[in-house]
C-alpha cells in the first residue's frame, strides 16, 4: 500500500516505492500476493478470491514448499543477499516460452504520485546470477522501458542499479496505478534479486570505465609464471602450499590456487605501510568457502598488525557474514569492518577493492561501490613491528600464527598508495561499458 510522500533521511533524499521489508511467509504479506506472477494462489481470509496466475513464466519468491527445493521450509524472501542496510530482497525467477515474456506486476490500491519532491529518477536495485539470459524491462502504467545498458548485466552476481529517467516514462506521473518488472527473450531464463525501488529528485549518472595509470602503483602480482611483483618495485612474493593454475581471472592467464594452509608471503616492506595516507588494494578471487568461524573465513589480501592490535588492512571472505567480503582495518585502538553486500562464495571469479580516501574507507565488488565507513583524518595504520603482508592468510596478533586461511584462487593483486577512482576500479573489474551510479 502506498504510504504517501515520506522521504527517507538518507544522504540523498529518496521516496520509497517498495523496499521489500514488509513481506513474509504468511498471508497477507507474501510477496507474490503483491507482486503477481505466473503461479496461482488459493483464497483465504484475506484474499476471498483465488488468483490464477498471469500466464507468464514469472515466479516471485523462493520455493519453500517443495521437498526438492534448496529453500524448502526456509524464507520466501532472500535474506542472505541484499543491498547494504537492507533486511531482505525479492527473488524473481523467470522462464520464457511461447514468445511470452515473464512478468510480475504490482497494482497500487492508492495510486502513487511520482511528481512529489520533483522526482526525476526511478532507481531499481537488482542482482543477477551466472547463466541468466534475457533483457530486463519495466512497465509504468502502460509505458514500457527496456534496459538500455549491457544486457549481460543480468548475469552479473553483484548488486547494480537501474536508473530510469522519468522523462522516458512520460504520461501522468501523478497517478501511477501499476508497475511491472519483466524479462524479454524467447527462451530467457534465470533468477534475479530485486531490492529497493526508489524515486530521486536528482538525475542519474553513469560511471565510464577507464584504465588506471601507473601512478601510485606499489606492487602488482599477476601470477604469470611466478609470484613476482611486476610493478618494478621488487616486492616479490614467496608461495607456500600454493601453486599456479589456469585459467586465472577472466581474460587473464594463470592465477594462484591456494588450499587451506597455503599462502603467498609478501614480506613486510615499508612501502605497504600507508600510515594516514590514501591507498587501494584490489584482487580477483574465487572461493566456495562456507561458514563463519575463523576456520571458515578466507583472507584474500592482508597486512598484519602488531601485538597490540589486529589487521592493519585485510580483505576477508565471511569475516562477519557467510559469503560476504569485509574490509577490515585496525590502528590498535579503532577497528573498522566495512561489509560488502553481494554474496561472493559462489565459486565464481569476483573483483574486490578495499581503499581509503581521506576520511572514507570503502569496499567495492565487481566494480560497484557497496559500503563505506568514516574514519578520523588522523587514523594511522603505521606501526613499529607489524607482521607481514599475505595473500591467502593473515597473522593472528595474539599468537603470531597465520589464520583465516583461504581455500580458493586469487589473481591480479594490485596495491596502490592512492585511492583509485570509481572509473578505474570499474575498468579493473573487467567492465568495458558504462554502468549507472548508485545514489
Amino acid at each position: 500500500v502506498w504510504a504517501g510522500p515520506v522521504w527517507s533521511l538518507s544522504t540523498v533524499d529518496a521516496l520509497t516505492v517498495d523496499d521489500f521489508e514488509s513481506y513474509s511467509n504468511v498471508s497477507p504479506d507474501r510477496p507474490f500476493q503483491a507482486w503477481l506472477d505466473g503461479f496461482s494462489y488459493s483464497s483465504d481470509e484475506f484474499f476471498p478470491v483465488a488468483y490464477g496466475g498471469n500466464g507468464t513464466g514469472a515466479g516471485i519468491g523462493h520455493d519453500i514448499w517443495s521437498l526438492s527445493s534448496p529453500d524448502y521450509d526456509g524464507d520466501i524472501m532472500e535474506t542472505g543477499n541484499t543491498i547494504s542496510g537492507s533486511g531482505q530482497s525479492m527473488p524473481f525467477y523467470y522462464s520464457n516460452s511461447g514468445g511470452v515474456a515473464s512478468e510480475t506486476q504490482r497494482s497500487f490500491t492508492v495510486p502513487q504520485d511520482w511528481t512529489v519532491g520533483g522526482s526525476q529518477t526511478l532507481s531499481i536495485a537488482f542482482n543477477g546470477q551466472a547463466g541468466n539470459t534475457g533483457t530486463l524491462y519495466v512497465k509504468i502504467n502502460s509505458t514500457k522501458v527496456t534496459y538500455s545498458l549491457d544486457a549481460g548485466n543480468i548475469a552479473m552476481s553483484a548488486w547494480q542499479v537501474w536508473n530510469i529517467d522519468l522523462a522516458e516514462v512520460g504520461g501522468n506521473l501523478s497517478n501511477i496505478s501499476t508497475m511491472s518488472i519483466g524479462v524479454d527473450g524467447a527462451t530467457a531464463s534465470g533468477m534475479i534479486l530485486i531490492d529497493d525501488i526508489k524515486l530521486y529528485a536528482q538525475p542519474g549518472e553513469l560511471i565510464t570505465p577507464i584504465p588506471p595509470d601507473s601512478a601510485g602503483l606499489v606492487a602488482q602480482y599477476s601470477f604469470e609464471g611466478s609470484a613476482n611483483d611486476s610493478s618494478g618495485n621488487g616486492l616479490h612474493g614467496q608461495m607456500t602450499g600454493s601453486q599456479l593454475g589456469s585459467p586465472g581471472a577472466p581474460n587473464q592467464g594463470s592465477g594462484v590456487e591456494i588450499a587451506i594452509g597455503g599462502y603467498v608471503d609478501l614480506g613486510n616492506p615499508s612501502a605497504l605501510d600507508f600510515g594516514t595516507g590514501d591507498w587501494t588494494v584490489t584482487a580477483w578471487f574465487k572461493s566456495g568457502m562456507t561458514g563463519t568461524g575463523d576456520a571458515n573465513k578466507g583472507t584474500i589480501v592482508s597486512k598484519g598488525g602488531d601485538s597490540g592490535g589486529g589487521h592493519r588492512y585485510a580483505l576477508i571472505l565471511s569475516e562477519t557474514t557467510e559469503g560476504v567480503v569485509s574490509l577490515v582495518t585496525d590502528d590498535n585502538s579503532t577497528k573498522y569492518v566495512v561489509n560488502a553486500s553481494t554474496v561472493t562464495n559462489d565459486d565464481q571469479w569476483h573483483f574486490v577493492a578495499g581503499q581509503r580516501e581521506g576520511t572514507e574507507i570503502r569496499i567495492t565488488i565487481d566494480g560497484q561501490l557497496e559500503a563505506t565507513a568514516t574514519a578520523d583524518p588522523a587514523y594511522d595504520l603505521s606501526g613499529t613491528s607489524q607482521h607481514n603482508a599475505y595473500i591467502g592468510a593473515v597473522t593472528n596478533n595474539s599468537s603470531a600464527t597465520l589464520y583465516k586461511l583461504l581455500d580458493g584462487s586469487v589473481d591480479e593483486v594490485s596495491i596502490y598508495n592512492r585511492a583509485l577512482s570509481a572509473e578505474e576500479l570499474l575498468w579493473m573489474a573487467g567492465r568495458t561499458t558504462p554502468i549507472q551510479k548508485p545514489f
